[in-house]
């Protein structure tokens, strides 16, 4: 009966995910909401995607939580998406990253971490990290 249970559950919980997951990877409707300020649908759209790896998503949530955009202002929060980004290569992430931890700001200040960020930005050709 258990194992019945858990079928019904898992393919429930499948069945109503996939089809948010759908609508959110729209670029327009994230973008759109985002756009207009609507910030409840911006992080309703992102926040999926953000936890299935987009980092483009992960990026957009953690500037959101950086700047209290809709949310209450969560600087670690931010930290933990801008760092999920950054191991996938953004250049963007990897400089917002390091400047959180050269400031300490959510995170634990790490010049070390935050030079090595902003190398690896330089590296791939972002202006402001060449400075």
């Amino acid at each position: 009966m258990r194992t019945i249970f858990k079928a019904v559950f898992v393919t429930f919980c499948l069945s109503t995910a996939v089809p948010a997951l759908a609508i959110a990877e729209q670029p327009e409707n994230r973008e759109s909401a985002y756009g207009r300020h609507d910030y409840t649908a911006a992080l309703r759209l992102l926040r999926p995607l953000a936890e299935h790896g987009d980092a483009p998503a992960q990026y957009n949530l953690g500037v959101m939580l950086r700047d209290g955009q809709g949310v209450p202002q969560d600087l670690a929060g931010a930290a933990m998406w801008f760092r999920k980004a950054a191991q996938q290569g953004l250049t963007d992430l990897q400089y917002n990253l390091g400047a959180m931890l050269l400031f300490g700001q959510g995170v634990p200040q790490d010049p070390a971490a935050a030079e090595r960020l902003f190398r690896g930005a330089a590296a791939q050709g972002m202006a402001l990290a060449q400075l």
